[in-house]
């Protein structure tokens, strides 16, 4: 089978000829974040092959049996059958169901239009790997320059948890992978890095699905729209799936918030738990759900067999905003513990920003003013109700969060982890927000807490 610019050659080709050319597509294909489908540009070749083989076909008559099978095409006898080349026949068959489908999921998710990116490292890591450092080199490094909090124990730490659930079991024959996350936590704290260097280690392609993806089609084809992402999203090998911020279609259904918003996106929600419950259920694909507001989400979203981990991520601990430091601004121009200390719930992306435009003591100033608009009174503003009165509900108050930012506050003022002290400024700071008789369960959230950071 030939193929030419001034035209096409069919040419007796054996089929095991046929099918070293697809297994080697498939070699190419399996290394996805760097070729696209290599049997899509030849489909149609393949698919005439297909034709020839099929009017080749024998069909033979002995009794009452009728034989179907093919013969070798050195062979011209209408009524002989070999084994051996209907084996590799049916080898074809396999081969070309493989290349149909990675072609109809490469068409589909370029039809869709959604964000697709291919495995790149993210910036904040600065280490050079070699290109073919593996899954958990690559791992290692982005846990090591981005793990943002390692000061209230292992629980917190998301990236160790990425690590044991999602990756170092996919690494193994006998593993048992996770395939959903819920990563949820204040605003830029880095989620869509997350999942970037999820992408970059696991080197899967990255699809980021936003509300405006739904929309494509306007408000009266939300459903549908909403059906054929889905159905394309599990169409797809080997792949990481970021849904960023589309809490809309997943308001819990009892909230205010849901009650207020367009009767359209009320529909979309019910539906919502079916598509995701089937896409976890295809392990075709790892997908992260990204939001601020986790307690906003439904809780029958939010359960396993839908989400198998719920991650909490948290702004930079006093420890990582020192290597922040330490990196952004050049040896001996600043004081890399004083521009921690004053540094609380910063991200990387704000220190930098204030690392191109002051040093020194300049720097620290800036570092304290940008800190003043991000303290975690600040941050429990956005979970008042309407009206400007507190939230007492536990259901709808992300108690755990809070303290978490409370703690990290108090990392920040040089406390530490089981030192004196370290539970009585958590639990005091932690209730200010909140009635003077805490209802019973944030109560045994707040302490729940606080013991899982001894």
């Amino acid at each position: 089978m030939l193929y030419r610019d001034n035209g096409d050659v069919l040419f007796t080709v054996s089929v095991e000829a046929v099918n070293a050319i697809l297994a080697s597509f498939a070699l190419f294909d399996r290394r996805w974040s760097q070729h696209d489908s290599v049997g899509s540009e030849y489909m149609d070749l393949i698919k005439r092959y297909w034709s020839w083989l099929k009017a080749r076909k024998a069909i033979v008559q002995i009794g009452n049996e009728h034989l179907e099978g093919w013969h070798s095409e050195h062979v011209n006898d209408p009524n002989l059958v070999h084994l051996w080349e209907t084996s590799q026949v049916a080898e074809f068959l396999v081969n070309f169901r493989d290349q149909l489908k990675r072609h109809a999921a490469r068409t589909s998710l370029k039809l869709a239009a959604c964000s697709y990116k291919l495995p790149t490292k993210p910036e904040a890591i600065e280490v050079k790997l070699p290109d073919k450092a593996t899954p958990k080199e690559r791992w290692d490094a982005a846990r090591e320059a981005l793990e943002p909090v390692t000061c209230l124990g292992e629980r917190y730490e998301v990236y160790r948890s990425i690590w044991t659930r999602f990756i170092e079991p996919r690494l193994r024959q006998d593993g048992d992978p996770a395939y959903s996350m819920l990563l949820y936590g204040p605003p830029g704290t880095g989620k869509t890095t997350v999942a970037s260097s999820l992408s970059w280690s696991l080197d899967y392609p990255l699809v980021t699905v936003t509300v405006s993806d739904f929309l494509a089609d306007g408000h009266v084809a939300i459903e549908a729209r909403a059906k054929d992402l889905f159905r394309m999203l599990q169409a797809q090998p080997r792949m990481v799936i970021l849904f960023d911020e589309i809490d809309q279609f997943m308001l819990d259904r009892d909230s205010e918030y849901f009650r207020d918003q367009e009767t359209v996106f009320q529909f979309l929600t019910p539906g919502m738990l079916t598509k995701l419950a089937d896409l976890r259920a295809s392990k075709s694909v790892l997908f992260v759900v990204a939001t601020n507001y986790a307690e906003r989400i439904d809780a029958a979203i939010k359960r396993q067999g839908r989400i198998d981990q719920h991650l909490l991520l948290l702004p930079a601990d006093k420890e990582r905003r020192k290597k922040f430091a330490d990196r952004l601004w050049k040896s001996g121009t600043i004081d890399v513990d004083a521009a921690a200390a004053n540094s609380a719930f910063l991200s990387h992306s704000d220190m930098k920003s204030i690392s191109k435009r002051a040093a020194g003591a300049d720097a620290i100033k800036e570092l304290s003013a940008a800190v003043a608009a991000a303290t975690p009174d600040t941050y429990m503003l956005r979970f008042q109700k309407k009206d400007g009165s507190a939230i007492t509900d536990n259901g709808r108050v992300p108690v755990v969060e809070y303290a978490a930012m409370v703690a990290l506050q108090v990392d920040a003022a040089g406390g530490t982890r089981g030192a004196l002290g370290w539970e009585n400024d958590i639990r005091s700071k932690a209730i200010d927000r909140f009635p003077s008789k805490l209802p019973p369960k944030v109560d045994e959230a707040l302490t729940n807490f606080i013991t899982s950071t001894r």
